[in-house]
């Protein structure tokens, strides 16, 4: 009974990890997202007592590169359910460490004496701090000089702390830029947003933010499912939003639209937040739903202010998003544009600004 106990103690703990900034890989995914950039990986066993010593400390490491040197990603990978890439590897000890660059091992630490987060710091410093800059990851996003659709791939590069650039083309470059990307293929449908990526062109918005999502610990395994069905919520959620706002007779179907529309779909959002055991849509678990139901959440406060008044929990899920560390910075940077939609909307944009964002932002300030 109490091997059970510790072992569903130590399941917990790991859970708690992978929801956050650990990346949880298996032997499915390990070669994919090893390929690219920096990797530093804990290979353990469920029934090793030393592993779970580890996983705090691993957590809190994977945090710290994430906010303050994000070109090392943390990983663990559960060796009882990888034997063959164990093999391949040459792990035998558990917990062993793993350092790689760009598809090649470059280090194997094993667990010697303490595990402390300074002797982790110190191992990636040495084995990555003269790596050329050219090597690191650039990431470059291309959309139009709104927040639309490529926010949600935004806000996941932010909570992800990873670096990028935006090139936001006005509507008399488009044609131009359009041509050249369909012949060129870095933009096979003529649409954005679109991205360069681990040295890879990414279209298609539910696709990218997929990519990183997945790869920077905003899509747990245990919640994929659960992730991409309330993606798809979202999803509908924000197409009656665009019709709306980028409809002529905007004024005259405003009311039907806060009276009859968004009511429903922000109370089937509110009665699955009181499924929850946490603070996010799949509990303690910050991921790209959550990201994605704040955009569109708060794109419809600029609408109506009082919209969540009769909903409580997305109130509280509003400010629980705007509060993580990473989200709050990105809200107060110029990295976000200041207008929800393009040119051709009936509102939030250059022409028909909404003040709602000024009041959004106040409010984070004086957190």
């Amino acid at each position: 009974m109490k091997f059970h106990f510790c072992l569903f103690y130590f399941v917990s703990l790991l859970l708690q990890c992978r929801a956050t900034y650990v990346v949880d890989l298996n032997a499915d995914t390990f070669e994919t997202y090893t390929m690219s950039g920096t990797w530093f990986i804990q290979f353990y066993t469920p029934w090793c007592g030393v592993c779970k010593k580890t996983l705090t400390i691993w957590e809190e490491l994977a945090e710290k590169m994430r906010t303050d040197s994000s070109h090392c990603n943390i990983a663990i990978i559960d060796s009882d359910a990888s034997p063959e890439l164990n093999r391949i590897l040459g792990i035998t000890d558990y917990p062993s460490y793993l350092f790689f660059s760009n598809g090649k091992s470059v280090g194997h630490h094993k667990y010697i004496g303490e595990a402390k987060l300074t002797a982790f710091e110190q191992y990636i410093h040495d084995h990555s701090h003269d790596r050329p800059d050219e090597d690191r990851e650039h990431i470059t996003l291309r959309y139009f000089q709104s927040r639309g659709r490529a926010e949600i791939i935004r806000l996941t590069l932010e909570a992800s702390g990873l670096s990028y650039e935006q090139k936001l083309h006005s509507s008399e470059e488009w044609p131009a830029i359009k041509k050249a990307g369909i012949e060129s293929g870095t933009l096979p449908f003529g649409q954005v947003p679109a991205i360069r990526i681990d040295h890879r062109d990414l279209v298609q918005t539910a696709a990218i933010v997929r990519y990183i999502g997945g790869k920077h610990g905003l899509i747990p395994h245990e919640f994929k499912t659960q992730v991409d069905f309330l993606m798809g919520g979202v999803e509908d959620l924000r197409g009656h939003y665009s019709k709306l706002v980028y409809n002529k007779d905007f004024a005259s179907k405003k009311d039907d639209y806060l009276g009859n529309i968004l009511p429903v779909w922000l109370g089937h959002f509110e009665r699955y937040l009181t499924k929850t055991t946490g603070p996010y849509l799949v509990g303690d678990a910050l991921t790209v739903a959550d990201l994605a139901l704040f955009d569109i959440v708060t794109a419809n406060l600029a609408v109506s202010a009082d919209c969540l008044d009769d909903f409580k929990r997305l109130q509280n899920h509003v400010r629980n998003v705007y509060s993580q560390k990473l989200i709050m910075k990105y809200l107060l940077s110029d990295r976000r544009p200041p207008y929800q939609n393009g040119a051709s909307a009936h509102f939030d944009n250059s022409k028909q600004p909404s003040q709602y964002w000024d009041t959004l932002k106040f409010k984070i300030q004086v957190l």
